[in-house]
């Protein structure tokens, strides 16, 4: 497999650009193919099938772009399980990082909230990871239904959005955390605010950085990174309104050296 191959990220919708973002930043020669599926998203509230056959969609689509490596920018995908897609293609799939280890060496009193979609808290696998790593720590787990729908929309100030983060991180802030972990890629999009709620004494993680860091080891292992010393490009693709998540990702990154294209997914057979 040639190193000038791109990279491929996958996401229910734009909170997937956070990675994209810490993957550019930690492997800046890569080109980069990203793939938003911005016309059924959130995923959360989804069911699984459902879910499952998106994914397939937008693998399939990577395969005609031959692509070296796939990333599951979303952690929603990623519970529910990458050993089945992995059969159908012949790049390696990963999925996101939970992000437990840099929680757990955050984390001083051992007290860790997880806030995350319906299927990502359900699932239990940062739970699982956190108390793996520290069998003592106490995990606070908050499903947050309202948060991705509103960052899709563009809604990343006012009202709607101050209200919800302050009905779902209240009780976390009761349990007296000094530790909350980001499960959800849509978040970063309002940490400044979920910071300011919980205050200086709560650290907020966001996977992104160590899951960006696992792609450059996977790449460097096969011997496939690309270090030649040229900006790589970014191709971001979505299944619906791309021009308005150009706005809506310029309050997370530089969108002036990105493609901002959309793709119908519906007819690609998975």
């Amino acid at each position: 497999m040639k190193r000038s191959l791109p990279i491929g990220i996958f996401d229910s919708g734009i909170g997937g650009l956070s990675v994209y973002k810490q993957i550019k930043k930690v492997l800046p020669n890569e080109d980069i193919i990203y793939f938003g599926d911005t016309a059924r998203a959130p995923y959360g509230p989804r069911n699984p099938w459902q879910i499952r056959e998106f994914v397939n969609q937008m693998l399939s689509f990577f395969d005609r772009c031959n692509i070296k490596i796939a990333v599951s920018a979303c952690n929603t995908i990623t519970v529910l399980g990458l050993e089945d897609f992995q059969k159908n293609h012949d790049f390696k799939i990963i999925g996101m990082s939970t992000g437990a280890q840099q929680a757990i060496a955050a984390s001083v009193n051992k007290r860790i909230g997880v806030i995350g979609t319906e299927v990502t808290i359900r699932s239990g696998m940062h739970h699982k990871n956190l108390l793996a790593l520290r069998p003592e720590s106490k995990v606070y787990a908050q499903t947050c239904p309202k948060f991705a729908p509103l960052i899709e929309q563009g809604k990343l100030t006012g009202i709607e959005i101050q209200d919800a983060i302050d009905e779902y991180l209240t009780p976390l802030k009761k349990e007296k955390i000094d530790t909350l972990l980001l499960a959800c890629t849509h978040y970063p999009y309002i940490s400044g605010f979920i910071k300011e709620f919980m205050g200086d004494q709560v650290k907020v993680i966001d996977p992104a950085e160590e899951t960006a860091n696992q792609i450059r080891n996977a790449l460097s292992n096969a011997g496939i990174l690309n270090d030649n010393g040229k900006l790589g490009i970014g191709r971001l693709y979505f299944s619906g309104q791309a021009q308005q998540i150009r706005r809506i990702a310029g309050n997370i990154m530089d969108t002036s050296k990105c493609l901002f294209l959309e793709r119908n997914l519906e007819g690609i057979v998975s």
